[in-house]
């Protein structure tokens, strides 16, 4: 996957309202997350920490419709959903795909609608330098890819070779596909989940219908060399951290 590619995603699907909702009441409160995970153009894990402190609720309904974004703010909001005391429901409203469908797994139960999707594919990153820099990224891109098939394995009870093979063919699940391989726990039917889901421009990835054209594409050549400080920084940690 090319850097425009992946920059075209996040941009296309910036929200220009918040996509986090917080609501508690009682022993019951709803967190839906319909945006990109991203600490810079969606929903980041500091966002989710904060909401996370502010409810006392047993029981914690999170909604996604997400077409994916930052597989490390996502790991980060898996692990906050996981050690919090109170029962974590995830409900796929629409789509949980790439970084989605690995926050998915934080649920003590998780529940599709009819009608949506699950999508998982290898990871994707950004990368500037010379040849022997590039392969240290193919390397942290291999040791990622690594595991999150372990958790895809342990959560879905599936062959690691089948998890891979899902993962290398980007694999879109419909909702009785998602539950009969694992991922989810219960098809809700229609009339039972949210209101309409929103809408995501999906052209970034290979098995899914191209959008309407673009007449700024041309942007994303800023838009890359804006973030490109953020994420030489980012991988340079995660060479250091990941050996």
């Amino acid at each position: 996957m090319n850097n425009r590619k992946l920059m075209q995603l996040a941009r296309d699907n910036k929200r220009p309202e918040n996509g986090l909702d917080v609501r508690s009441e009682g022993d019951d409160a709803t967190i839906r997350i319909y945006d990109v995970i991203d600490d810079w153009w969606g929903v980041s894990a500091e966002s989710i920490a904060r909401a996370l402190d502010a409810i006392t609720a047993s029981t914690i309904n999170v909604r996604l419709n997400c077409p994916g974004g930052d597989v490390f703010e996502a790991r980060a909001m898996k692990t906050l959903f996981e050690t919090h005391d109170a029962k974590i429901i995830m409900h796929v409203d629409g789509l949980a795909a790439s970084a989605a469908s690995y926050l998915m797994f934080a649920g003590d139960e998780k529940r599709i609608a009819n009608g949506a999707m699950v999508m998982i594919h290898n990871p994707w990153s950004f990368a500037w330098g010379e040849a022997s820099e590039l392969r240290k990224t193919a390397d942290l891109l291999d040791k990622i890819r690594d595991t999150l098939a372990d958790d895809y394995e342990t959560a879905t009870g599936k062959a690691r070779a089948e998890i891979i093979s899902w993962m290398d063919a980007e694999t879109w699940f419909e909702a009785s596909e998602a539950v009969e391989h694992g991922f989810c726990d219960t098809v809700v039917q229609k009339g039972q989940g949210a209101s309409a889901a929103a809408s995501w421009n999906l052209a970034a990835y290979a098995n899914t219908p191209a959008p309407k054209d673009r007449d700024d594409a041309g942007d994303i050549d800023t838009e890359i060399a804006n973030v490109k400080a953020k994420s030489e920084a980012r991988l340079g940690l995660l060479e250091r951290t990941a050996a």
